[in-house]
């Protein structure tokens, strides 16, 4: 069995978006940058009042395939 490494995961920058206390929208990007640009966008026409946009990162672990065995 291999061990999980840091480079198994991908890592991702994911924008999301609140309106009124609900998460409207969430997008994943590639890169940082390209996340803050649609967090931005998003700003110029929301409410400060109730709305809320941030920028988090995280990351994908790929899921190890396992094989069905038969019970019969």
């Amino acid at each position: 069995m291999k061990c999980k490494t840091k480079n198994d995961h991908k890592h991702l920058w994911v924008a999301v978006r609140v309106e009124r206390g609900y998460v409207t929208e969430a997008k994943f990007f590639e890169s940082v940058s390209m996340a803050k640009q649609t967090e931005r966008r998003w700003r110029n026409c929301f409410n400060p009042d109730y709305d809320e946009t941030a920028v988090i990162s995280g990351s994908i672990i790929p899921s190890r395939k396992r094989k069905l065995r038969c019970t019969c």
